[in-house]
């Protein structure tokens, strides 16, 4: 019971997270509309495991929805940008120190060489401010898209001197 309380109410900030997105961004909606669709959007990104933000992106690029203008979309790609980053960072946060810790370390490592990427972490975890360097943190580097290569490079390169 307490369980369906929660997810209702999950819902429901949904649907005013989404619906609040159209208001802001200036989506031109009919007004009986923006509800349903906000629960539709809202709806699509539980099940999908994804933000909101995220499916209303995908949607105005489908044309499911008129176009914002181009600040808008900035200002959308830079949320999902955020909350991408925020997500990484809670995987990334039970190999580390602290919160902060990981924080500098994705900063460092985004956008580097899978070589340097295990540098970083070997200098990481001499002070132990990485607590874990095994598969598991290769696992989510890897699924989220910061290491490139499979299981056994990043084994060889923290391995190496």
């Amino acid at each position: 019971m307490e369980e369906d309380k929660t997810s209702k109410e999950k819902n429901e900030r949904q649907v005013r997270n989404a619906y609040s997105f159209f208001m802001r961004g200036g989506v031109a909606l009919p007004e009986k509309e923006q509800s349903q669709i906000a629960l539709d959007i809202s709806k699509e990104a539980g099940e999908r495991g994804i933000s909101w933000e995220r499916v209303c992106v995908e949607w105005i690029n489908a044309s499911k929805i008129d176009r914002l203008d181009e600040e808008q979309m900035k200002s959308i790609e830079e949320a999902i940008r955020k909350e991408d980053e925020e997500n990484i960072i809670n995987k990334l946060f039970i190999y580390f120190k602290d919160e902060d810790t990981a924080k500098r370390f994705l900063k460092q490592v985004i956008g580097k060489k899978d070589s340097e990427i295990c540098d970083t972490i070997k200098k990481y975890a001499a002070p132990r401010l990485c607590i874990n360097t095994s598969k598991d943190l290769w696992r989510v580097l890897y699924e989220v898209g910061i290491f490139k290569t499979d299981y056994p490079n990043y084994n060889k390169y923290m391995n190496r001197n």
